[in-house]
């Protein structure tokens, strides 16, 4: 639906331990945080371990499978996520970066189950100086 949109442009940082960037909900309401069912990152072909990446929303950051279990809080869509990996960044001021995001729609059933929505987004970007 906003699949263009999930990756923020120009949101690429290195950090000391690997990488960061920003990412979008790709819905057009809030979600819970616990709604984040699937979260894939590769940079320039190489997907990141799901044990080496943290996902950061309203300040507070978790792994993915802390995050199935937090239900209090919201992730509204104009706010971006921080997507932190820790990874080796081959040289470079531009890579392919590629987010593959899985959310469930909670109060959309089908056949009996809440919809889980996959949307995938790659974009060339140029590193930014700055930390996200």
């Amino acid at each position: 639906m906003f699949r263009e949109r999930i990756i923020v442009d120009g949101s690429l940082t290195v950090t000391p331990g690997g990488y960061a960037l920003a990412v979008r909900l790709p819905w057009y309401r809030a979600l819970p945080v616990s709604a984040v069912e699937q979260l894939d990152v590769a940079l320039d072909g190489v997907r990141a371990p799901a044990d080496a990446i943290s996902f950061e929303v309203n300040g507070r950051a978790r792994s993915l499978a802390a995050a199935r279990d937090d239900w209090d809080e919201s992730w509204y869509v104009l706010d971006d996520g921080v997507v932190r990996v820790a990874a080796e960044v081959p040289p470079g001021s531009a890579h392919e970066v590629e987010v593959v995001l899985g959310v469930r729609i909670p109060y959309l059933p089908v056949a009996g189950k809440p919809l889980l929505m996959t949307e995938r987004c790659v974009k060339t970007m140029s590193v930014k100086e700055t930390a996200v």
